[in-house]
């Protein structure tokens, strides 16, 4: 996951009113600036964050569009900062089961903030926080691994012919009511009850506030997942519970296509 962040170190004040971009404030001067939606006010906020299914996939943007950066409001640096979710499953008991993150797998039974985790809650991202370590075969001790992480980031100077892009990340739990967005970003998939091949099946409808054209979309699914479609539907197969999955939809949207730009 990848987003910008724009930092003052004179004051906390907000952004500029004339920035149309959404902005989380952190503390110290620093606000993260979040996509154009759907979710609610710093759920979901990224610029870009997909997963291992998109390997091999083409994530370019292509010409001529762009998502534009570097460019921060009078009296704000801006900085980027990426956030990489990595578990290491090496000798444990339940490889599935440490990739979902199940609380009992991960000894987890409190939240961040000290809570008692509900019984419902089976896994998910609150139960594999930094520094945890997933549930070990007996007598299996891992040695001491040092991982890197390389990635390329291309950009080109702002000309008057680029298109630029909003970015949306859409997820299949929100529930729109009152013009208000929940997303829930995780959710449990229960097992079927009658064995054999069985699909979980998510949908949902999201209103718009400004349309566009769909120049990129990706899915990203957690283990299970079998399929997802933009036109509404996220499907998981059931066969055994699946704890903390994703159905998440990220897009980007022009609001003109390069033979209609003014």
């Amino acid at each position: 996951m990848k987003t910008p962040l724009k930092t003052d170190e004179k004051s906390n004040k907000n952004l500029d009113q004339d920035v149309e971009c959404k902005s989380l404030l952190l503390g110290n001067g620093i606000e993260i600036v979040q996509n154009s939606g759907l979710c609610q006010y710093n759920t979901l906020p990224y610029y870009f964050g997909v997963g291992s299914e998109t390997r091999g996939v083409e994530t370019h943007i292509p010409d001529p569009y762009g998502i534009e950066a570097g460019n921060p409001p009078k009296g704000y640096d801006e900085k980027w900062v990426i956030n990489v979710h990595a578990i290491d499953t090496r000798g444990v008991q339940d490889k599935i089961g440490c990739i979902e993150c199940r609380c009992d797998l991960f000894n987890i039974t409190k939240d961040s903030d000290g809570k008692p985790l509900s019984p419902s809650y089976h896994g998910g991202l609150t139960c594999c926080p930094d520094e945890s370590q997933c549930l070990l075969k007996k007598g299996f001790k891992p040695q001491n691994r040092t991982l890197y992480l390389k990635y390329t980031v291309k950009w080109v100077t702002w000309e008057h012919y680029i298109l630029p892009l909003r970015v949306y990340v859409l997820d299949v739990t929100d529930v729109v009511k009152n013009n208000t967005h929940n997303c829930l970003v995780e959710y449990d998939v229960l097992p079927c009850k009658y064995g054999g091949k069985c699909v979980d099946v998510r949908r949902t409808k999201l209103p718009m506030n400004k349309g566009g054209y769909v120049i990129y979309g990706v899915a990203h699914e957690h283990v299970g997942g079998t399929g997802s479609t933009l036109y509404g539907q996220v499907d998981y197969s059931n066969t055994k519970l699946h704890s903390g999955v994703m159905g998440l939809f990220y897009l980007l949207v022009a609001d003109d296509l390069p033979h209609h730009k003014n």
